[in-house]
């Protein structure tokens, strides 16, 4: 009976290597293959000629999708992969690469791919930006092939009742006289699809995703505040009342709005005190804006 102890001891000790060295081998497999994803962006980084960018940028996705499907992969940083914005949600089942191609004539389309887990399988759609043929936009349900494309830079995920909702906070920059912010509303409760009517907005009913348009010289910030379940943003005008209208004379002009989360529905207030009631402890009092991740 007392050579029971050691043996059982040597078991588990064998089955802790083994496993060791399982995920040491899976994750220089991933590591491996992260490296090969990152050779090809640079290399679409160093090209120039806009026939090689498309077609090592079809390579970007082909590979992109084979390396993303499987459960393993959910898990795994691609921290090397700084050129394409890495995001994902706290659960862990959901996460989403996008980047962005700048074309001739300085245009510039959208790129990405969504992993996500149902149950334990691992589906991957590719995303298809249709963001310059889309009348519109702000109205429409949209599937990953009909895209309003944008460069993500923020995450997160909110809940109420059975509906899920991933935010997602984004840039799209494809017109030369404006920059847009937009949020956008990923609704994976059944079929996986872009916009949910959940935006209580003036003068804006029935929105799906909201789409900010301002001065391409300007910057917008638009962030999370976890604490307050609520977006913030910056407030826009026109530079003076001639240019009503006319987005590309918009500008932040130090105020900020809010949307606040309410039962499932995202709630417009103009004008609102992002340090709250100015109380020493709270922790607005003293807080700087946060500063607009740039993954661009």
């Amino acid at each position: 009976m007392r050579v029971k102890g050691p043996i059982i001891f040597i078991l588990c000790f064998l089955s802790v290597v083994s496993f060791a060295q399982q995920t040491s081998t899976f994750s220089s497999d991933l590591e491996e293959k992260e490296n090969e994803l990152l050779s090809i962006i640079n290399e679409l980084a160093n090209s120039v000629d806009q026939i090689s960018k498309n077609d090592i940028n079809k390579r970007l996705i082909d590979k992109f999708m084979k390396v993303l499907n499987n459960s393993e992969a959910m898990a795994y940083p691609f921290e090397k992969l700084t050129a394409v914005s890495n995001l994902k949600n706290k659960t862990g089942d959901f996460r989403i690469f996008t980047w962005e191609l700048e074309e001739e004539e300085s245009m510039i389309s959208y790129f990405g791919i969504i992993s996500y887990m149902v149950g334990n399988k691992v589906f991957t759609d590719e995303l298809s930006d249709s963001s310059r043929m889309l009348s519109n936009p702000q109205y429409l349900r949209l599937s990953p092939e009909r895209w309003y494309g944008a460069l993500y830079y923020d995450l997160r995920e909110y809940n109420f009742k059975n509906q899920r909702q991933l935010v997602l906070l984004g840039i799209n920059r494809n017109q030369t006289l404006v920059k847009k912010k937009v949020i956008e509303i990923l609704d994976i409760s059944n079929d996986l699809r872009f916009g949910m009517e959940v935006f209580e907005m003036p003068k804006e009913m029935g929105i799906k995703r909201k789409i900010y348009k301002y001065a391409v010289e300007a910057e917008m910030s638009i962030w999370f505040d976890e604490e307050e379940d609520r977006i913030l943003m910056d407030h826009l005008s026109p530079l003076n009342s001639m240019h009503e209208g006319k987005f590309e004379y918009y500008i932040p002009d130090l105020s900020f709005d809010a949307l606040n989360f309410k039962k499932g529905i995202w709630q417009y207030e103009s004008d609102c005190d992002v340090r709250m009631n100015k109380d020493p402890k709270d922790p607005y009092f003293e807080m700087e804006l946060p500063k607009q991740k740039n993954v661009y």
